[in-house]
């Protein structure tokens, strides 16, 4: 990195190295925080928790800029650290092209509701997912494609066999990457995106789940458990265009009555997912957020050390 100008720090494990390097090189350095590192998970120690905070405002103190995944986080690392918010930059796909839904295509009495719950990993070990399973068995004519690494140890599969679901669910494979995530949840025609997880730290509460971001992209209504990030994106973020629903954390009667109520009301469902399209193709895709990257890095590059 000998010509280096500017070292990037993605995520705190990378801010002290990042820090030393322009050190080093008499230059300068930027932080991008993906989360509230401090309250990451729930297993944090006390002592764990409080150097977290140190190294993190320390070294805050003296990047040429930082940035977060939204403006929830920001307003909570400042508040916390004493520090300027940092720039909001989403952590949105790359638009991806999707044909216009038509009525054909859109959720009808004709066709069983698609849902959609995607990710890194499915498994009944990640809370939310359970919850999932007991509602769509009381949504009729509703079918669940669950696409992500599955643990083999056959727990989800007989759950789902319990349940009475194994003709109405799919165990689709992980697939690398949000564009094929994406791509699959087009061409697969599904209706509605499922955001189940369910807040075990603030940093969980205040983030929104990438997964939002890709359904948005792929056009469908999002059904999201009810936390301020999920509520960010859904509420403040949508101009009063309605692009999805929030149900009660952890209530798997509310769940079920959100879809029921989607399911009952086809044309209303359609309209929100054209209006998660024209969100994501608007100001939550990559294209868009870039420019504020791209604009920090033009007065980083006109204001020297």
């Amino acid at each position: 990195a000998d010509d280096a100008d500017v070292f990037h720090a993605n995520d705190l494990d990378t801010l002290v190295p990042a820090a030393w390097a322009a050190q080093l090189r008499d230059e300068r350095y930027v932080y991008d925080a993906h989360e509230l590192y401090e309250d990451e998970r729930p297993s944090l120690s006390g002592a764990e928790r409080q150097a977290r905070a140190h190294v993190e405002r320390t070294l805050m103190a003296g990047a040429a800029a930082s940035f977060t995944v939204s403006a929830l986080l920001a307003t909570e690392i400042a508040r916390r650290h004493g520090v300027p918010p940092p720039i909001a930059l989403h952590n949105v796909p790359a638009l991806v092209p999707c044909p216009p839904r038509t009525r054909v295509t859109a959720f009808s009495a004709q066709r069983p509701l698609r849902l959609l719950l995607h990710g890194s990993w499915v498994g009944l070990d990640q809370p939310g997912v359970d919850a999932a399973l007991v509602a769509l068995g009381r949504v009729p004519q509703a079918t669940l494609t669950l696409r992500g690494g599955v643990r083999e140890d056959g727990a989800l599969r007989r759950r789902i066999a319990d349940l009475g679901l194994t003709d109405r669910v799919t165990l689709a494979p992980r697939l690398p990457g949000a564009e094929a995530r994406i791509q699959a949840a087009i061409e697969g025609q599904y209706d509605i995106g499922l955001s189940v997880h369910l807040p075990d730290c603030e940093s969980r509460r205040l983030a929104t789940s990438s997964k939002v971001f890709e359904y948005l992209m792929a056009g469908l209504c999002i059904v999201a458990a009810d936390q301020k990030g999920s509520r960010h994106i859904l509420q403040d973020l949508s101009h009063g265009q309605p692009v999805g629903h929030l149900f009660v954390p952890d209530d798997v009667e509310s769940l079920a009555s959100t879809l029921r109520g989607l399911q009952a009301d086809p044309q209303r469902l359609f309209h929100q997912q054209q209006a998660a399209r024209r969100l994501a193709e608007a100001e939550l895709c990559w294209e868009h957020e870039r420019q504020t990257l791209i604009s920090c890095y033009r007065r980083l590059a006109t204001v020297r050390v």
